[in-house]
């Protein structure tokens, strides 16, 4: 079958059409794009609900209170003032977690927020085991309270304690790490 002969009119119609669809095409993605930015975008937050307490904006962004400290983003499960019936008898303050490696013993879901938070000060984290105390698992190491330990203890009363470099994280396990976070912090709930 033999083709039919295209005049130069008929070339440049069909360039023009093809130049045309090609347009419409790329004006269509450009609307969806910014579309879809502005409403995929933002601070990724659901309900929109915002607090301030002792002069910090939180934001809730998936489900935690996001704050911005010192220039960096932490975040919280509950505001400061949702913590302040947690006793914090801790010395240490952000900055004695900076370059150190941190041992996590008995670790949890409330681990990995204070983690996530301290990640940007710390030199590494591990998981260890108290020395004296029963530790189920052989392949972790058996360290004392002169390295910087985050303790987690089933109690009944949520509280937060130091003994020399260990800090104790008892009861509600959230609480207590956002109480522990806050007092690091210098975020004073009680003011």
């Amino acid at each position: 079958m033999l083709k039919k002969i295209k005049t130069k009119q008929d070339i440049e119609k069909i360039n023009k059409r093809n130049q045309l669809i090609i347009g419409v095409v790329l004006i269509g993605l450009l609307l969806l794009s910014t579309v879809g930015y502005s409403v995929f975008s933002g601070d990724g937050s659901a309900s929109g609900e915002t607090a301030e307490e002792n002069g910090i904006r939180f934001s809730k962004i998936n489900g935690f209170w996001r704050a911005k400290i010192n220039g960096l983003d932490f975040n919280f499960q509950y505001l400061p003032s949702e913590v302040s019936d947690v006793p914090v008898r801790v010395s240490f303050r952000l900055n004695d977690y900076s370059g150190a490696t941190v041992y996590f013993v008995n670790p949890n879901a409330a681990s990995t927020e204070v983690l996530n938070n301290l990640n940007a000060y710390i030199l590494r984290y591990q998981e260890a085991c108290l020395e004296g105390s029963t530790c189920n698992k052989t392949d972790i190491p058996i360290k004392s309270c002169s390295e910087k330990m985050i303790i987690y203890q089933n109690r009944n009363e949520t509280a937060v304690s130091q003994v020399e470099n260990c800090i104790y994280l008892e009861g509600e396990e959230a609480k207590a790490a956002d109480a522990f976070l806050y007092k690091i912090l210098d975020i004073n709930w009680w003011l």
